[in-house]
């Protein structure tokens, strides 16, 4: 709802066997900056959206949804939300025919990382990247974030976490990010598994990488790569 103002924030907000679909632009967005309540959004469809499907501030209970065919799922921003949040047993699936063509971009973004975030969990969904050669989670920067039990198809090249990729927004560095019992599959390479360790808003301090599973016909050219520039706490 979109009223051209900052005021008249839903606090409580809850989407059900909805379909978004052909859209040109963010689907959902968030217009103010107010700690503005809670969204639910459980067995909806978005497909064929050209921007973000989900670019929206208010705490997330994101489950069991189907993401087609979206240049980008999710771009939050962790500022503004209150209480823990959820991104769980969600579907992400594109086109493979499209992966080099530059339709597809970074699955999920988490950005506007603060030390104080209310924890957030992204955990148990099932991601076929279709984008060649980009990042699929990106913290820049996350704080209080778990990835945990996700199943991951690289479209080839891909970095599946960037923890301190470019377009940093915020105020605090990469704070407790966790990396557990995750699993990648690929018919091609990946770039990376895990890229951490720049300056600034992109350093990182409190990243746990255990248990994760990388299939064996995967060729690997980087594990964990660090740049070598500023981390902290950093345990695998």
């Amino acid at each position: 709802l979109d009223r051209g103002n900052n005021t008249g924030s839903a606090t409580r907000q809850v989407m059900t066997n909805v379909t978004v679909v052909h859209w040109r632009g963010e689907a959902f967005k968030s217009i103010d900056g107010n700690t503005n309540g809670s969204i639910d959004i459980q067995h909806c469809l978005f497909g064929d959206i050209c921007a973000t499907a989900l670019n929206i501030y208010p705490r997330w209970n994101i489950r069991n949804n189907v993401f087609s065919n979206c240049w980008q799922v999710t771009e939050y921003y962790q500022k503004y939300y209150r209480g823990a949040a959820y991104f769980c047993n969600n579907l992400i699936t594109n086109d493979s025919s499209l992966s080099k063509s530059g339709y597809f971009g970074n699955a999920i973004s988490i950005n506007g990382g603060i030390a104080s975030a209310s924890p957030l969990i992204i955990q148990s969904n099932t991601i076929y990247s279709g984008a060649y050669g980009y990042n699929v989670f990106i913290a820049t920067p996350a704080a209080n974030v778990s990835f945990l039990n996700n199943v991951i198809y690289g479209a080839g090249y891909n970095v599946i976490f960037n923890i301190g990729a470019p377009g940093a927004q915020g105020t605090d560095c990469n704070t407790n990010i966790v990396i557990a019992s995750n699993s990648v599959y690929d018919t091609n390479k990946i770039t990376g598994f895990v890229e951490f360790g720049g300056s600034g808003l992109t350093a990182v301090n409190g990243l746990t990488i255990t248990n994760n599973y990388i299939h064996s016909d995967v060729q690997v050219q980087n594990g964990i790569l660090n740049y070598g520039v500023n981390y902290a706490n950093v345990v695998f």
